[in-house]
């Protein structure tokens, strides 16, 4: 897994450059022939070289089932964050374009900008000392800060760059991702965890398609960055107010 996430994150370094690269090259056809022909061998690559291994089944007593994961309230707040991160991002995919088109940069230039997120998430990712704190402090602390720059970058409230912004942005992605997938691990049992993280991708799925949408038509009202500041500050509070009534519930004080 390690590995995988390491090669994931330099394909989000390099990628956008090259993509950006190409298309001033051969245009957007050109870039997506490209892509297209990588993929195909991609995929023979996988049929030749991967090979299936049987199973280790390992039947345990409990509750595994849909119904029940869903019932468990303390992951109603955690799902609440992957929707309102991923709804951030995804106003932050959409609102960039325009951005760098009012800004007259090239696509090699506006790749470049996307290879700043992917640096900033490579950078904190080698920060193996930030798994010392809490999952749930982690996900607080990203939550805030990428809420944060949202508003930076609505705003443009300190004289920072646009490349400043999102490999500070990138940065609070990589401590973002490990410690939601940490917490959610806390929160569930080893049987449970697979289908958890099913919805948990289902949720940031849906934040994805809704930002864009609602984006898209309240952009001529208000800025799609001050949408996301206001959902990623609502997920981050939803997280502390659950953390702060699990702990009273724990505690035998309040017993």
């Amino acid at each position: 897994m390690a590995i995988h996430g390491l090669t994931v994150t330099l394909a989000n370094i390099i990628a956008p450059f090259i993509g950006g690269w190409i298309s001033d090259l051969f245009s957007y056809r050109g870039t997506y022939l490209f892509v297209g022909a990588a993929l195909f061998i991609a995929a023979l690559l996988a049929l030749f070289l991967i090979r299936e291994v049987d199973p280790i089944v390992v039947h345990q007593r409990g509750t595994t089932s849909l119904r029940a994961i869903l019932a468990n309230k303390k992951l109603f707040s955690l799902y609440f964050v992957g929707f309102t991160l991923m709804f951030g991002h995804g106003a932050l995919i959409y609102e960039l374009p325009f951005l760098t088109v009012e800004k007259g940069l090239s696509s090699t230039e506006t790749g470049t900008l996307f290879s700043f997120m992917g640096f900033g998430s490579l950078v904190s990712l080698s920060f193996f000392w930030l798994n010392r704190f809490s999952a749930t402090g982690r996900t607080i602390f990203g939550m805030v800060l990428t809420a944060l720059l949202y508003y930076q970058m609505a705003t443009n409230m300190l004289p920072l760059s646009l490349p400043f912004d999102l490999f500070s942005m990138g940065v609070t992605f990589g401590v973002l991702y490990p410690a939601i997938t940490s917490l959610l691990a806390q929160k569930v049992s080893h049987s449970q965890y697979g289908s958890a993280f099913g919805i948990l991708s289902a949720m940031f799925s849906l934040g994805i398609i809704l930002s864009t949408l609602i984006s898209g038509a309240m952009r001529h009202v208000c800025s799609p960055y001050f949408l996301a500041f206001f959902t990623t500050m609502l997920g981050a509070v939803c997280l502390i107010y659950s953390h702060i009534k699990d702990k009273k519930a724990d505690s035998p004080l309040y017993n």
